[in-house]
């Protein structure tokens, strides 16, 4: 003990001033960086991949794209890609995808489900939530999803649609009275008198879309469609922590202190911080309200019901629940809103829908059709395609990890390599889809069959295989 405290390196550091000791660590960490720097780009096992310089030396391109450029990551990967290939080093030891084949192999696990797990950096700071999008092991991922799937079958979706219907109508209702601005303010008295107010489609979808799947999955709205302006606090709530997300990945310490800061405001201040205590009352109370129905014999259909017979917890319940709701209220709203924003800035395609519609619906006041109905319209179908093209699912890649060496595209990876395929890359490839940028259902009428299924190989808006979306029908 005696020789460590006399040693003279550590005599000398207890010397140094202050001034000097953060000197000498500032040396020490510049030494590092380019070490570091000079190992990424000629020593790495993955060198030899395509790609920016600076995204091969250091995660400093990707944090640029996602952290001060936010939201722009999509489209720089698909410039990227054009540029330098199929296949993209983003960073040190992440690489992004752009062909179906690779698509296929890294989600679809035609190999072993064992070969990709999910990037555990970033699904382990989006929370410690027990929910079947969060899982990590494959198998405790497929029991979950065995157990949620008779929810999402075709037929339950089809005994639903007259919920879905009354919500279309009742969005189409409140899309009028929010043009006319009809508001009243507490004492009754109508607020305004102009016509032709501006509307925000992206709130007003978000709020039919999450009405409807808290619908069924609660069995109860939660009123989204009814706020004022359609800025009802989950809506708004959900819009900042969608913007919170690429923070927590880049920065563990980011993420930690904001945990701790959302524990100290809606623990101690008692504030609905993004409505998210307000939300998860929601979910209890539809727990409890199962779980006293379960103990008088009454026996119901619907997924908590499910659950509550199989004896899960309410932690479990309010935490899947939270990732249903949260998953197919955000995916779907962004859906309709890009959709719409391109059908009305195209009145040709408009008009061709609408006549379409005319001659299975003739008299718009009457009932919705049925979906087995809307099936069979050609022009509506290419739509809903062009529709969720444009609209991308998600727009980052959703990383996976190689658990094993492993063979994708031609290229040999090593164990622990990080790859992914960003929808957007896919969805807007010029040598599947002509002017892919443009909103064209007639690509989708007018393609040959080997077109058609190249086009098709590409649309992975639902993703594919075992981690797929539950919401696809």
């Amino acid at each position: 003990m005696d020789s460590l405290i006399y040693h003279p390196t550590l005599q000398h550091l207890l010397s140094l001033s202050w001034v000097e000791l953060l000197i000498h660590l500032a040396i020490l960490f510049t030494t590092y960086t380019l070490l570091e720097i000079l190992y990424n780009l000629y020593l790495h096992p993955l060198r030899h991949v395509p790609g920016p310089r600076w995204a091969a030396a250091s995660p400093a391109w990707a944090i640029y794209w996602t952290i001060y450029r936010p939201g722009q990551l999509s489209y720089e990967l698909e410039r990227a890609h054009l540029k330098y290939g199929p296949v993209l080093r983003i960073e040190p030891n992440r690489l992004s995808f752009s062909s179906a084949s690779a698509y296929t192999t890294i989600y679809t696990h035609r190999t072993s489900p064992q070969t990709f797990t999910k990037d555990p950096h970033l699904y382990s700071r989006l929370g410690d939530t027990d929910a079947l999008g969060f899982y990590l092991d494959h198998r405790l991922a497929r029991t979950r999803r065995e157990f949620l799937n008779p929810d999402f079958t075709r037929r339950r979706i089809l005994l639903s649609q007259g919920v879905v219907a009354g919500h279309v109508e009742h969005l189409v209702a409140r899309l009028l009275e929010e043009s006319q601005n009809r508001y009243k303010d507490q004492d009754g008295e109508r607020v305004g008198d102009g016509d032709g107010e501006e509307v925000d489609i992206y709130r007003a979808f978000r709020s039919l879309t999450l009405d409807t799947i808290s619908r069924l999955v609660l069995g109860r709205e939660l009123g989204a469609l009814d706020a004022p302006g359609f800025s009802h606090e989950l809506v708004t709530g959900m819009e900042l922590v969608t913007l919170s997300i690429w923070w927590r990945f880049r920065s563990r310490v980011v993420c930690v202190l904001m945990n701790m800061l959302a524990q100290v405001v809606v623990k101690w201040a008692q504030i609905n911080l993004f409505g998210q205590v307000w939300f998860n009352r929601r979910c209890e109370e539809a727990y409890e309200r199962t779980v006293e129905k379960v103990r008088a014999g009454v026996v119901e259909g619907g997924v908590i019901p499910r659950m509550v017979q199989e004896n899960w917890g309410k932690r479990s319940v309010v935490a899947e629940c939270a990732d249903l709701i949260f998953a197919g209220s955000d995916t779907v709203g962004n859906a309709l809103t890009t959709g719409f924003t391109h059908l009305l800035r195209n009145p040709d395609a408009l008009f061709t829908l609408l006549a379409e519609l005319k001659t299975i619906w003739p008299d718009p006041s009457s009932p919705l059709p049925a979906v087995e109905a809307l099936e069979k319209l050609p022009y509506l179908q290419a739509v809903i395609k062009e529709f969720l093209r444009l609209s991308h699912g998600v727009t980052t890649p959703l990383f996976r990890v190689t658990a094993v060496e492993t063979v994708v595209d031609g290229w040999r990876l090593p164990k622990g390599t990080y790859l992914g395929c960003a929808n957007p890359v896919l969805h807007l490839d010029p040598s599947v889809y002509k002017d892919p940028h443009r909103f064209d259902p007639e690509r989708w009428l007018n393609a040959d069959s080997e077109e058609l299924a190249r086009m098709g190989a590409n649309l992975v808006a639902f993703s594919r295989g075992p981690r797929s979306c539950l919401g696809m029908q």
